[in-house]
């Protein structure tokens, strides 16, 4: 095994690291091999190093197609497969032109010179030829694209069904099973037997109901997710809930007897006693029976009591029951507290308010009078200790036979909700029931249908791929793992993760996995595991800082697996940060303590909650955000700090969304990259109430949607309104949106309330956060509605329902608002990958607070299960396992950092439970020791931040503005997501002159059939769902796309449509020469692919670039674009071997045949830039059949183009189909400038 050492210069030890050093131009290409590459080492460039190397070393040469990446988001993939372009091409430059490449990608080639095994320079330009070329073949996929491929392509052998919908949110499936299991199991209870069930969840923050619906739906996730429910306590399966609640209440019953029959023998006794203190007579004096005296003493004393206890410190009350009872001595209780203090700190772990009361305990000076202060009933005590101790008996009586009988019963209900059915289960198995009948298939089902399937499709798998990359493996779990493991088991893979940075638990992120396959590989070859530590993000200062904190504590990650070793600087050169012209502190520490806390402004009170220690926070980061950007003491490489350079890490989107409100506070731009859901914010509930008033306009409704800060309207100036004035308004927005659709109806909506320019104003400081929610919320609505094809009522209500949805799913996470210089806010999860100058981590204080649910993996079974805390041993590992995984946390957010970070730490109660906290006592007990604080770690008490002096300008002239100053080249933003539309910004509207028709099937289509978006999309769905060979299929699709557009379809002009249907399929398609090619009615259905969705790679160019090699278009601007081209081909088609482009066209030429010939057609492409769109689309059909089809030849198998003006076809004429077959020399040019070649040859 290789080793090797890095120097502490500052303790003068040798650290010595586990696995041989990386080195990505020089590890070995075979076998299998595990890289774990540390925070900042260049983990996604010495892929792309390693992806250079196999594409030009390996005998037999493997084809760029051959070689598959998979990594764990859409952002990785992203960025992977930018590096990956971008390198083969800078060494394909570099090979044949000698131009000055990326420096290791010049290393590289150039050590191929003098290499004993002969790589010629000849090979390398030939084979980086290739790859060149073969970059639209680029296999770079997150773990559920590659599952979702395998499964299309393999759909016989992984028996998948066709044409599957893929849903992102399994919530109202879950919904669906926990609703049938509440009907059957819960609701049938009688009412005080569910009373009581109920009753096993406090009120506290929520309804019990909820509670309970919130437990059954996580045990629920769990078994979906595969997890096996583990009973831990002696429910007998065939139990019955009813007869055991029923026992448990007589059994409650029996105490409560016993209780009342104490009080009513002492009666007497206790009215007398009550005679001698005020609060004690008048609450004996409202009392007028026994049982009413028993009752009112018991909510008096319990509400004192069990406030502060849980059943976790019952031994506790007990004890100081006795005490008061006179049965122990104070000595003795205070002897017993001595001995207790790790079992009650250990017991009440789980919980952060019992474990809070314990801690405050402990801290006392005074202890048993830290506990009477807590209860309210200390009169009953003091007159009445004998009553005093029957009730606390009662109360730990009922305590203990509640824990015991809610263990029992949930345990028991538990049970029958993920019971498989092959032990006769019926709820587990209905959401597969559920998705199998709607067609559904969600991500984890991709997996497991692989995972299942993997041997069929082994053998495919392994001659379509050579090798394998897969990236963030440390996010892999066991399913994900084993497809690998098992299809590529005689393949090259490389795995590369960093299981210090395995943050994603809450995602089925599995480290016993990694740590399995680590093991594995490493047997199979000491030497297939690398390091990669030597990190080029951070200064040589950060890095030693770094080093220092995380070695200040044994077993950083409290694991023995996971080791942190010191990581050496790439950048040993690397200018550092500067205050005042001296270097920086990398790390500063701000304690936040009661008495620092006494000194700040407005803090001068004694006894600060919770909330003045989080507040203390916000505000010092706001401050110091301030300091560093304005106050000119900061600078990096002479320059100023800027407020792109500042990340600001929360652990919740309330953090993030107080930081920013501080930060708007003072006048600093900030922008949130968090994982708020869209369909939860305020934005939301505005356009739902919106939605409302245009679908059933009311002065109520009206009312409830104009209320709207972003409107400007208050009541005063709503009342001022003419009814008839503002519901005119509505009723055409209620038009507007059965013509053109909720995104065209909320467009108009916005334009006529002037909603943007609101948003807009310098005043309204969340207004761009407002706009970008509209907007992203008005595509969603868009989504639904045409993908369930709703009509208005169904629309509110399916986006009401998803409103109330809770969903952690990344397709509605909320959008950055703007990408202007903004301080970035971002979650910790959300902030790996990502690096900022400058780091504020407000929130370590990071704590371990079980659920109702635990979760764990039985070692020696290899299995995961979950079960009901049990408060003992599963709790125990739980909290160790969140404890860890919040060390990994601190880690990632520490290794952001690139000049200087700011670390917050919160001396409030959880405190204690902190994860931070060792590393906080470790380094103050260091710093006692040594003087090594001041120079790379600081620890300082909170204080007041004095304001910088800020010039005016800075406070009042925007971002924005401050683009346009003159002599300042604008930024022009080239990548995107381009399609035709983005290109073309061209459309002509045709009229003509009015005129006399006599014929009715062309009156109807010149003249009464609509005309506009919602007129072309209603037409799609005709013929998307014809089958041209069957007739009888006609009037079906054409009353089903009516029944969807029915401001468009009216039932007296049926037999019109059908006609038009008939035309369009007997007529002949003839190509330019006026050779007849086809009838579409010969088209068989199986040889049909209609709306084939397509994305192709686009390389930098210029517009003027298309417009050189397709004369008949036209661009008002030639910016430079790249980035990735995306469409819609209405349907893509095979005849006669041959394959044609089809697209249905229903604009308006004139009103009469002849502007449907040639001539007119013509005119009317140009006046679209239509040319442009089928030049596009033909490029990607060229590019798919291509990869797809062994020996495609374009000019043998290629039959055209189709443009159907569907208002001028006619079955005997030669109208209104324009056909065109574009030449392979322009095809060749195009696919050129696509791929940029064109632009490196100017």
């Amino acid at each position: 095994m290789g080793g090797r050492y890095y120097k502490d210069k500052r303790n003068n030890k040798l650290l010595t690291l586990n696995d041989m050093p990386f080195d990505a131009k020089t590890i070995k290409l075979d076998g299998r091999k595990i890289i774990e590459a540390s925070a900042g080492t260049g983990k996604t460039f010495s892929i792309a190093v390693m992806a250079l190397r196999v594409i030009i070393e390996t005998d037999p040469e493997i084809e760029l197609k051959k070689i598959l990446m998979v990594t764990f988001t859409n952002a990785a993939v992203a960025e992977l497969e930018i590096r990956i372009r971008r390198f083969i091409r800078e060494a394909y430059a570099y090979a044949v032109n000698g131009t000055n490449p990326e420096k290791e990608i010049k290393l590289l080639l150039d050590s191929y010179r003098n290499d004993s095994r002969g790589i010629s320079n000849e090979r390398i330009k030939d084979r980086l030829s290739r790859a060149v070329q073969a970059l639209d073949e680029l296999n770079v996929m997150t773990i559920h694209s590659f599952c979702q491929e395998t499964l299309k392509e393999f759909s016989f052998e992984t028996k998948s069904v066709f044409e599957s919908e893929i849903i992102t949110d399994e919530s109202e499936i879950l919904e669906t099973v926990i609703n049938e299991f509440w009907r059957k199991e819960i609701a049938v209870l009688d009412p005080k037997n569910l009373e009581a069930l109920l009753d096993f969840f406090d009120r506290q923050n929520s309804s019990q109901t909820f509670k309970l619906r919130r437990l059954l739906t996580d045990a629920l996730k769990c078994r979906l997710d595969n997890k096996l429910f583990f009973i831990n306590d002696t429910t007998d399966n065939g139990d019955n809930p009813e007869i055991i609640i029923e026992n448990y209440l007589k059994r409650i019953s029996e105490i409560e007897d016993n209780y009342f029959l104490y009080v009513r023998k002492n009666e007497k006794a206790i009215r007398e006693l009550s005679q001698r203190n005020g609060n004690a007579r008048k609450l004996t004096d409202r009392c007028k029976t026994p049982e009413e005296l028993a009752e009112e003493y018991y909510k008096v004393i319990s509400k004192g009591i069990i406030g502060y206890f849980r059943i976790e410190l019952l031994e506790l009350l007990k004890k100081y029951c006795n005490l008061k009872s006179g049965n122990i001595c104070k000595t003795d209780f205070e002897a017993f507290l001595n001995q207790s203090e790790d079992e009650f700190k250990k017991s009440a772990e789980g919980d952060e308010y019992a474990y809070g009361f314990v801690e405050k305990l402990y801290a006392a000076t005074d202890r048993l009078n830290y506990m009477e202060k807590k209860f309210s009933s200390d009169y009953i005590r003091d007159s009445f200790p004998q009553l005093y101790t029957e009730t606390i008996e009662r109360i730990t009586e009922e305590a203990v036979l509640k824990k015991e009988i809610k263990q029992h019963v949930l345990n028991l209900l538990l049970y029958r909700l993920t019971l498989h059915e092959d032990n006769e289960g019926k709820y587990f198995p209905m959401a597969s029931s559920i998705k199998k009948t709607k067609n559904y298939i969600g991500y984890d089902d991709m997996i497991s249908k692989v995972h299942d399937t993997r041997e069929r499709v082994k053998e495919e798998l392994m001659l379509k791929y050579e090798v394998l990359f897969i990236d963030e493996f440390q996010d892999t779990d066991k399913y994900q793992y084993e497809i690998f493991d098992r299809v590529f088991e005689n393949k090259r893979v490389f795995f590369i993760g960093d299981p210090k940075q395995s943050i994603y638990g809450w995602r089925k992120a599995d480290l016993n996995t990694y740590k399995a396959a680590r093991e594995k590989i490493r047997e199979a070859d000491p030497d297939s595991v690398a390091e990669m530590n030597r990190n080029f993000r951070s200064t040589p200062r950060m890095l030693e800082a770094l080093n220092l904190f995380f070695s200040s504590v044994d077993n950083m990650f409290i694991d023995n697996q996971i080791r942190y070793y010191p990581v050496c600087p790439g950048k040993p050169e690397m200018e550092e940060m500067k205050m005042n012209n001296k270097n920086v502190v990398p790390i500063t520490i701000i304690e936040h303590d009661e008495e620092s806390l006494e000194l700040l402004p407005g803090k001068e009170k004694k006894n600060h909650n919770k909330d003045s220690f989080y507040q203390s926070i916000i505000d010092f980061v706001a401050s110091e955000t301030e300091r560093v950007l304005f106050s000119g003491e900061f600078t990096i490489n002479g320059k100023p700090i800027e407020s792109k350079d500042i990340g600001i890490l929360v652990r919740t989107n309330e953090e993030a969304r107080d930081i920013k409100e501080a930060l708007t506070q003072k006048n600093i731009q900030a922008i949130t990259l968090d994982t708020t859901q869209i369909l939860n914010t305020p934005e939301a509930e505005q356009l739902f109430y919106i939605m409302n008033a245009v679908n059933r306009p009311s002065k109520k409704s009206i009312n409830r949607a104009l209320l709207n800060r972003n409107l400007g309207f208050t009541t005063t100036e709503l009342a001022k309104k003419k009814d008839e004035e503002i519901l005119g308004e509505f009723d055409r927005l209620r038009e507007t949106w059965k013509t053109d659709g909720i995104y065209g109806m909320l467009s108009s909506f916005i334009d006529r309330f002037s909603v943007r320019g609101k948003c807009t104003e310098k005043s309204n400081k969340g207004g761009l956060r407002t706009l970008s929610n509209y907007y992203q919320l008005m595509e969603i609505l868009h989504d639904f509605e045409t993908k369930g094809k709703l009509k208005e009522d169904d629309l509110i209500s399916k986006f009401s329902k998803a409103m109330n949805l809770r969903t952690k799913d990344d397709e509605y996470v909320q959008r950055i608002e703007s990408d202007e210089d903004a301080v970035k806010i971002v979650t910790i999860h959300k902030s790996k990958g990502l690096e900022y100058e400058v780091v504020f981590a407000p929130f370590l204080d990071l704590t371990s607070w079980t659920k109702d649910i635990v979760e764990y993996r039985d070692a020696d079974k290899g299995k995961y299960f979950f079960a009901l805390n049990d408060k003992g041993e599963l709790q125990r590992r739980n909290l160790d396992a969140i404890d860890q995984e919040n060390r990994r946390l601190i880690y990632v957010a520490l290794t952001r950092a690139i000049y200087k970070c700011y670390i917050n730490v919160n001396y409030f109660r959880k405190f204690e439970r902190a994860s931070v906290k060792p590393f906080i006592e470790a380094l103050k007990e260091k710093s006692a020791k040594s003087g090594w604080q001041n120079d790379l770690i600081e620890i300082l008490k909170v204080s007041p931040v004095t304001p910088p002096e800020r010039p005016e300008d800075n406070k009042e002239i925007s971002l924005k503005e401050s683009r346009s100053v003159e002599g300042i080249e604008q930024f022009v933003k080239t990548w995107d997501i381009h399609s035709f539309s983005s290109l073309s910004h061209k459309h002509e509207v045709i009229t003509s002159e009015p005129a006399e028709i006599n014929d009715p099937y062309d009156k109807f289509v010149f003249d009464e059939l609509p005309r506009g978006a919602k007129a072309g999309l209603f037409l799609h769905s005709i013929f998307e769902h014809l089958d041209f060979n069957d007739p009888g299929t006609y009037e079906k699709a054409i009353d089903e796309a009516g029944s969807y557009y029915s401001t468009i379809f009216k039932l007296e002009h049926r037999q019109h449509y059908k006609n038009l249907v008939k035309h369009c399929m007997n007529a002949w398609v003839k190509d330019e020469k006026g050779v007849k090619l086809l009838q579409l009615k010969d088209v068989r259905q199986s040889e049909k692919l209609p709306e084939l969705e397509f994305y192709f790679s686009l390389d930098r160019l210029r517009k003027s670039k298309i417009r050189e090699i397709i004369k008949d278009v036209e661009f008002t601007t030639d910016p430079e674009i790249e980035g990735v081209m995306h469409g819609f081909i209405d349907l893509l088609f095979m005849h006669n071997n041959k394959y044609y482009i089809l697209d249905w066209k229903s604009n308006f030429l004139g009103n009469k045949l002849e502007d449907y010939e040639r001539k007119g057609m013509e005119e009317g492409m140009r006046g679209s830039n239509y040319h442009l769109q089928y030049y596009i689309y033909t490029l990607a059909v060229k590019r798919h059949l291509e990869r797809k089809l062994k020996g495609f030849d374009y000019e043998r198998d290629f039959g055209g183009v189709i443009y159907m003006f569907l208002r001028g076809v006619r079955e005997d004429g030669n109208t209104g189909i324009f056909t065109a077959w574009p030449s392979k020399t322009i095809m060749d040019d195009l696919d050129k400038a696509f791929r940029g070649e064109l632009l490196k040859a100017d």
